[in-house]
């Protein structure tokens, strides 16, 4: 009998015989009565709502991260004829600031999303009842899958929501290859895929690849597979250079490679294990909400419940991607944001894969008999799950009050000044906001004077500090506007008294200041 791979050979007695034929009938009619029935009008509405709520709505209630608003900046900026990792900052991939230059920095990336939403739900699916066998198992998947997307990706974190298909399509090839080792086919398109997802967002699937490439090496070397092993990793090297070489030989003509490298490696770069003055509110805030979303109920379940070896082998390594995930999460100095957890959805959706119900066919009977693991998966939903409810609730509510209730006066101040740049000066000026977010360049109309667009966002690097000090004194922005509540470098302070006049203006939370 076979077991996900597992063959067990026993010595057959010819009287048995006649039963096996009855039994391996009884088998075959039973799969054909369990063929995947992909959900595909499930998926189709869930994609939608999770658009609409994480991406359409946050867009025109100016409620996005200030990350993401600086990449829609990024998107603007290239069409006004800057070029990518030196018009802009940006620590993602480059075929992600490509798609968000299609449309301009517009609602119609959303199109982008939705598209990706769809296919990650197909290959999620896939890869579900490639280790259950359970349309129902496989469904319960994707409804945590998209709940957790659409609160997470509430304003932010797109480019791993565009990477989605990409690396859930390679991990669908992986689990039909640890369901099935007989079906040794499609590791070439699994380095594809990868290349594709790394140029979306390139650390999470760096990590992702870890992930799948450690599971695949322990599971042949436990099956005793080396020669299996060895031209799967030669197939999936393959398959990620076919891809990876063309696209990325654009940064090198650009003569943006070198910034392309550093600005992707920031958030690595950038980690403060020391000396770090938001240790404690990311630990407070993130911590929570990993806790919140169900993340201690999945590591037990996925530990520690009875599973198939390569279950149990990719569970463990996609634990391990998540701490690793986390910790770049824990350790950032870059402002706290619902979002910034969106990296830590591809290995949530592996531990819940490896939590669901696994199937195991009877030959001399038509029973189904699965790991008793079923009144855990309850008990999960039971004790845990009004934490998830509460999780999500904060992530899609916070935003509004912060924006709508404790500095509604903040926001309609700066849309006055915004006004009030468009009449003061040219098209053709450059100015710099000194604020805790980036969106008054596109409203405005005015590009930025440096790339780095926020004082607070991407400052965990001295030299990003003083190249924003230098892009100041040398690009000389025809206008400054200063958040009073934003605390203002001496060097900037400085450049202010030489070269700026203050502006009159009936502004509370803001100072205006105008080339001399």
């Amino acid at each position: 009998m076979s077991v996900y791979g597992r063959i067990e050979d026993e010595s057959t007695p010819s009287w048995t015989r006649s039963q096996e034929g009855v039994g391996r009938d009884n088998q075959e009619e039973f799969e054909e009565s369990q063929q995947a029935r992909l959900p595909f009008f499930r998926i189709l509405i869930w994609s939608t709502l999770v658009v609409l709520v994480s991406a359409v709505v946050p867009f025109f209630l100016g409620l996005t991260s200030l990350e993401q608003v600086q990449d829609f900046y990024a998107a603007w900026a290239m069409n006004q004829g800057g070029e990518i990792y030196t018009a802009f900052y940006g620590t993602s991939g480059l075929l992600y600031y490509f798609l968000l230059s299609i449309t301009k920095g517009s609602i119609l990336f959303a199109v982008f999303n939705w598209l990706a939403l769809l296919g990650a739900g197909v290959f999620l699916f896939r890869s579900g009842y490639a280790l259950t066998e359970q349309n129902d198992q496989s469904t319960q998947a994707l409804t945590v899958f998209y709940l957790l997307a659409g609160a997470l990706s509430f304003g932010g974190g797109y480019a791993t929501i565009l990477a989605l298909p990409f690396l859930f399509y390679s991990l669908d090839l992986v689990t039909h290859y640890l369901a099935e080792p007989d079906s040794d086919k499609g590791f070439l398109r699994i380095g594809m895929s990868l290349s594709l997802a790394f140029f979306l967002v390139p650390l999470t699937t760096i990590l992702y690849s870890l992930v799948l490439f450690f599971t695949l090496l322990a599971f042949n070397l436990v099956r005793r597979y080396f020669a299996r092993g060895f031209y799967q990793l030669l197939a999936i090297g393959l398959g990620f250079s076919l891809l990876f070489y063309p696209i990325g030989y654009y940064t090198v003509y650009k003569g943006s490679f070198g910034s392309a490298i550093s600005q992707i490696l920031y958030p690595i770069d950038s980690l403060n294990f020391i000396s770090n003055s938001i240790l404690v509110d990311n630990l407070l805030f993130y911590g929570l909400l990993v806790i919140g979303i169900g993340g201690l109920s999945f590591l037990f379940m996925s530990l520690f419940l009875p599973k198939p070896l390569g279950q149990y082998i990719l569970s463990i390594f996609s634990l391990l991607g998540l701490l690793l995930e986390l910790t770049l999460i824990l350790f950032s100095t870059e402002p706290i944001h619902g979002s910034r957890l969106v990296p830590l959805l591809p290995f949530i959706v592996i531990l819940v894969l490896t939590t669901l119900h696994v199937q195991d066919v009877d030959n001399s009977s038509r029973l189904t008999r699965y790991a008793d693991i079923s009144s855990m998966w309850s008990r999960y939903l039971t004790r845990t799950g009004y934490l998830p409810i509460l999780a999500m609730t904060y992530l899609l509510v916070s935003p509004f009050v912060s924006r709508y209730v404790i500095h509604v006066e903040q926001y309609q101040e700066l849309a006055r000044i915004e006004t009030s740049i468009k009449s003061q000066t040219q098209t053709t000026d450059k100015i710099y906001v000194w604020d805790n977010q980036s969106g008054s360049y596109q409203s405005s109309e005015r590009l930025s004077a440096s790339q780095l667009l926020s004082p607070i966002l991407h400052m965990g690097l001295a030299e990003n500090r003083t190249k924003l000090v230098n892009d100041l004194r040398d690009n000389q922005p025809t206008m400054i506007v200063v958040n009073t509540k934003v605390t203002l470098w001496t060097e900037v302070e400085q450049l202010l008294a030489e070269n700026y006049q203050p502006l009159q203006g009936d502004y509370k939370e803001f100072k205006i200041y105008k080339l001399k």
